[in-house]
């Protein structure tokens, strides 16, 4: 899935947090070097996981971070979320979701109103699990499959970074249901001039 120098290096560094070792073996592959986050660019792109990062710095939390994630689902009860973004400063400024509920009723766990995602309404629309959770207009709800994994739902498809900005754009289109939409896209981009996010 990763495939990344920075997957080995959790993979080879992990022990000194993570407690259980399957994260550990679920990284690893000895035949791709070790990279630690402070060599890696500022902008980066993790293509198998569809995660790209927008740093200044990777060990100083004061400039803003982004983050914007766009990939397949790779296990049950991942979020249908795909298309959201991050931009944290010492804390999150803008989050990925919000909000508290009981799982099980999929108000937050299955909805997209609580993720900073593109809705397209159809009132015909019908979801999976629907109880007690409307018809928002958000993506289509896997978050409790776990057969025909991965299931591919986002793509980044343009990334470029270079000491002016940084840029990622991605093709979202299989996340929503085909009858009510043809195409959705996002883009997001930086500049390093001014630190500014659009």
């Amino acid at each position: 899935m990763l495939r990344d120098g920075l997957s080995q290096w959790f993979s080879d560094r992990g022990r000194d947090w993570l407690r259980e070792r399957w994260q550990r073996v679920a990284c690893y592959d000895p035949a791709i070097p070790s990279t630690p986050p402070d060599l890696l660019p500022l902008g980066y792109l993790f293509p198998g996981a569809g995660h790209v990062y927008m740093r200044s710095a990777w060990n100083d939390p004061t400039p803003p971070g982004r983050f914007l994630g766009a990939g397949p689902q790779f296990a049950g009860h991942a979020r249908d979320d795909e298309g959201h973004f991050l931009i944290c400063k010492r804390g999150a400024l803008v989050s990925r979701q919000g909000g508290q509920g009981p799982n099980d009723s999929d108000y937050y766990a299955g909805g997209s109103l609580i993720y900073n995602i593109v809705t397209i309404f159809d009132p015909n629309e019908n979801f999976r699990r629907d109880k007690a959770n409307e018809n928002d207009g958000g993506l289509l709800r896997h978050v409790y499959e776990s057969s025909g994994l991965p299931r591919e739902r986002g793509r980044i498809v343009a990334f470029e970074h270079n000491p002016q900005y940084t840029y990622a754009a991605a093709n979202l289109t299989q996340g929503y249901h085909s009858n009510k939409v043809r195409e959705v896209t996002r883009q997001f981009s930086t500049c390093a001039e001014n630190e500014s996010s659009s």
